[in-house]
């Protein structure tokens, strides 16, 4: 472009530097483990509701819940609130009594705020679960497509 060297170096230039704040040395021993609880809770967000209305559609007991003058909301709400609570204590027992004594993960930031986010990730990921649910008639068609929805949540998450 008709430039010569004197020339580019009086260009400015961008200088692209990586500063990683979590784990800086790239320790593996620090990333598979929170990598796999993350997956777990993933698993565990659309397994559990799903299994909790598949098997009450299996026993009967949703038609009785469906004629009651409940809204569907307020039918569905306390699966993934209860489910929700079930995973935000195994995650605090996996944080607290595996991750960090076992492997030596220091915790830094915010555990009100990972605990929060976990937890409106557990939810929204839960509408999944209640979609396999409403689709399938038994417990086995629900986990097959919940492995038909994971599969590739899982092979494209990075994990």
């Amino acid at each position: 472009m008709g430039a010569t060297e004197k020339t580019l170096e009086t260009v400015p230039m961008l200088v692209d530097q990586h500063r990683i704040w979590y784990n800086p040395n790239q320790n593996d021993q620090w990333f598979i483990p929170l990598s796999e609880l993350l997956t777990v809770i993933t698993i565990l967000a659309i397994i559990l509701p799903a299994a909790a209305a598949v098997r009450e559609k299996e026993h009967g007991t949703i038609e009785q819940l469906i004629v009651s003058p409940l809204t569907p909301i307020q039918i569905l709400l306390p699966k993934v609130i209860s489910m929700t609570l079930v995973i935000l204590l195994g995650t605090a027992v996996s944080l607290f009594l595996v991750l960090e004594p076992v492997f030596h993960i220091p915790i830094k930031g915010s555990l009100p705020l990972f605990f929060g986010v976990t937890a409106l990730y557990t939810v929204a990921t839960s509408g999944l679960g209640l979609y396999i649910a409403t689709m399938s008639r038994n417990l086995a068609q629900a986990a097959m497509l919940a492995i038909l929805i994971l599969m590739p949540m899982i092979f494209l998450s990075g994990a």
